[in-house]
């Protein structure tokens, strides 16, 4: 039963039931949920004149009450709370008439199915959140049945974020989107406005595992992405450890991996590559070893930190090759290079530099008992496929001054060493008498066409293809 009917009820008690000839109700509603006109609407059906009670129209009611119609009942609205005594001007009128006394707060916590001493608490706690009827309507929608205390201020910090659920998650995203500065966060102003800065705080450090006094949003999103960096990093900078020690990193660790997932991560993107200068990652990690920081995601200064790391040490064949490019193909499904253009490209770079430094053993191995078209049907056609994956990529990259000293090393390589041991092997294989089983493009006359003119006299067309390179055969 809503409030609306809990009045014509009263109204048709005071008429029917105790069978008065007339009734003035007055209805003093502090929160001002309804207009004069929607009551007349509401109650048209009932034989009562519905006026507004102001604070200044006492005597012009008395007039038309008690004068012009004095046979007539009314229903006397004010958006007000009853006056004391010695200013209620119609309290004569209230000592012949009644007062309706809408338990809005009990119809309310019935509405949303939780207790009526935590509602009333939560109503005397946040007042001001309860003064919108748009709002309460809202929070019928995200607050579960029975909720508790933390349930209940979880579901108000939904409807003041748009959050469409009551998780915190979703809360502290929304209000996080609207940015780290207070003073223009208007989710944060609306939060402090009608629900409770201080609480606010305690709630997001409970979930976020962040225990201390003070903090600002800029500081909570400190905490949560160094707690996603040091989920993945295989060392502790105690510094940085005890300013944002965290007793929840998982939670938070998580919090940014499903934030990066969704709608709005861009603003994510834009706090990580501000706050990694905050935490000076790149003094960070500068002179560690790269197995400490190689799974960390979070910012994306760490792939340019390694992108210079395995150039340089490629320069100075220093490098463990296999580990580098176990390394990269992990980076290459990270976040960076996923979102990143230039980090996805200077990667894949990498791992085709990686594999040419890795297949140069081959032309170590060459061994001249063997034809040089079987070696390189083996395993020397590797070299051409990686180089020319790494030239192609390197050449499409719009910045690539980071790779052009090891771009110009690796082709100084593969021209003067592999293709002139190359050529060499095969001059030398054109000069022997017996070439094995290739034939000689001399011999296609004689071998293929001539046969077939002995038999018949006929044209004979005869088909020329470019050849295709072996190594780009090979990974069709």
């Amino acid at each position: 039963m809503n409030v609306l009917q809990l009045l014509k009820e009263r109204i048709e008690d005071e008429l029917y039931k105790k069978n008065k000839p007339r009734t003035v109700v007055f209805w003093y509603d502090e929160q001002g949920e309804y207009t004069v006109e929607s009551l007349k609407e509401e109650l048209a059906d009932q034989p009562i004149h519905v006026r507004a009670l102001t604070r200044n129209n006492f005597f012009s009611l008395k007039i038309e009450i008690e004068t012009e119609n004095k046979d007539d009942s009314f229903l006397l609205y004010a958006n007000f709370a009853k006056p004391e005594k010695e200013k209620n001007y119609l309290l004569d009128m209230e000592l012949y008439g009644i007062e309706f006394k809408a338990d809005t707060t009990a119809l309310f916590a019935e509405q949303l199915q939780v207790s009526d001493a935590l509602l009333r608490d939560m109503m005397q706690k946040y007042p001001e959140f309860f003064k919108s009827a748009e709002r309460k309507e809202k929070l019928k929608k995200v607050l579960k049945p029975q909720a508790s205390e933390r349930e209940f201020e979880y579901a108000m910090l939904a409807v003041l974020t748009g959050a469409q659920i009551a998780d915190m998650d979703k809360i502290a995203q929304n209000l996080l989107m609207a940015g780290l500065q207070e003073d223009t966060n208007e989710l944060y102003k609306s939060i402090v406005k009608r629900f409770s800065k201080k609480q606010l705080f305690v709630l997001l450090g409970q979930y976020f595992g962040v225990h201390i006094e003070e903090y600002t949003l800029r500081h909570l999103m400190e905490h949560i992405l160094y707690a996603h960096f040091q989920r993945y990093a295989q060392f502790e900078d105690a510094t940085l450890q005890k300013k944002y020690e965290t007793t929840r990193a998982n939670a938070s660790a998580l919090f940014v991996d499903d934030w990066l997932q969704m709608k709005g991560r861009e603003v994510l993107e834009q706090y990580m590559q501000e706050i990694e200068g905050t935490f000076s990652i790149v003094e960070l990690l500068n002179d560690r070893p790269t197995e400490h920081y190689a799974d960390i995601s979070t910012f994306p200064v760490i792939d340019v930190l390694l992108i210079e790391k395995l150039t340089t040490e490629l320069l100075h064949h220093t490098s463990n090759l296999e580990e580098w490019k176990e390394i990269l193909q992990n980076r290459l499904k990270m976040h960076w290079a996923n979102r990143n253009e230039r980090i996805r490209g200077l990667l894949t770079v990498l791992v085709h530099a990686v594999d040419l430094t890795m297949h140069k053993t081959l032309l170590k191995q060459y061994d001249t008992r063997i034809p040089l078209y079987v070696q390189y049907a083996s395993d020397l056609y590797l070299i051409d496929q990686a180089y020319r994956r790494f030239i192609a990529g390197y050449m499409q990259l719009e910045n690539r001054e980071v790779l052009d000293e090891l771009a110009e090393k690796l082709t100084n390589w593969y021209e003067n060493k592999y293709l002139s041991k190359v050529a060499e092997e095969t001059n030398y294989t054109l000069d022997q008498a017996e070439l094995g089983k290739l034939p000689k493009q001399a011999a296609f006359y004689k071998e293929n066409i001539e046969p077939i003119m002995q038999k018949e006299s006929t044209r004979v067309f005869v088909i020329i293809s470019d050849a295709l390179r072996f190594e780009a055969g090979a990974e069709l």
